[in-house]
């Protein structure tokens, strides 16, 4: 049943002839007025969830401070505004190592150490002062369904989530 049978319904029964023509008008009017309410409101429920907001998914974005790539699809999108959702944060390595392995990947954290006399060895690579701000990144393992989009879309979410005097520095395995 439409909502202009539906609107026919509630005439009172004797007062009014739901088939007449001017009522007819008004009934159809109305229910067109309130067929726009109906959808509107099931477009405001529908972005109620990122997995379903369509094209709201930009206001999720911009609400949680997610900057998405040019070339993200909008399933990566939704993605990364639920994987946003989802933490709980954190500053460690270990956070960042269970952040991967929620999308699909394994991948191991490095902390080079700068080389000191006494404590380093000859066959130590030689680091400045500043490499205590740098992680390594190494993907061990991608998930089955990884391309490059959801690589960067890792390196973005690690960008935005590390510490900020931290540098992310993202090896190929």
């Amino acid at each position: 049943m439409n909502l202009a049978e539906l609107l026919r319904t509630l005439l009172p029964p004797v007062a009014y002839d739901p088939a007449g023509r001017v009522i007819g008008a008004v009934i159809d009017a109305e229910a067109g007025a309130l067929q726009i309410a109906v959808d509107r409101a099931q477009t405001i429920q529908q972005a109620m969830h990122p997995a379903t907001a369509g094209d709201a998914i930009a206001d999720w974005e911009r609400v949680l401070g997610l900057r998405p790539l040019p070339s993200a699809s909008p399933a990566e999108r939704v993605q990364a505004v639920l994987a946003k959702l989802g933490e709980l944060g954190g500053l460690s390595i270990p956070y960042f190592v269970r952040l991967a392995a929620a999308a699909g990947y394994a991948i191991t954290i490095i902390e080079p150490k700068p080389w000191r006399v006494g404590h380093s060895s000859v066959d130590e690579p030689l680091y400045l002062e500043d490499v205590l701000f740098v992680w390594q990144v190494r993907i061990d393992r991608r998930p089955p369904n990884a391309t490059l989009a959801t690589d960067a879309a890792l390196q973005a979410t690690f960008n935005n989530l590390k510490p900020a005097h931290t540098f992310c520095q993202f090896l190929e395995s």
